[in-house]
């Protein structure tokens, strides 16, 4: 029972440690760190791929839209006013760029023309 309590302590600890830790690279990234850019997003990469492939359901659009959101998280993360919600905001900016790409791709279908 004692050993439950402990590990239960040790989890929330070792939450809060990484939420600290990753305040603290957004903090660093928002000053213009690019070695603290490149660890935020080394912590987000898999989740953020995982979320472009099961919008697009297709490797290499979820490529390109991970690549998309990426180069926008680096222009905008001065933009971001609440470090806490950096996962949410991210999430945000990937379902955008899938919702441009679905817009990109209706705006050009092929259309069927019959020849006179």
């Amino acid at each position: 029972m004692t050993e439950n309590i402990v590990l239960k302590r040790v989890r929330l600890f070792s939450k809060k440690s990484k939420l600290i830790e990753e305040i603290d690279l957004i903090s660093k990234a928002k000053k213009g760190s690019d070695k603290a850019f490149e660890e935020l997003i080394n912590i987000y990469k898999e989740y953020l791929y995982k979320m472009a492939f099961i919008y697009t359901k297709n490797e290499h659009d979820a490529l390109d839209i991970y690549q998309e959101t990426v180069y926008k998280i680096y222009l905008n993360i001065d933009k971001l006013k609440d470090s806490s919600y950096f996962k949410t905001w991210i999430t945000r900016i990937l379902i955008n760029n899938v919702n441009m790409k679905k817009r990109h791709v209706n705006r050009f279908k092929y259309v069927e023309v019959e020849y006179l």
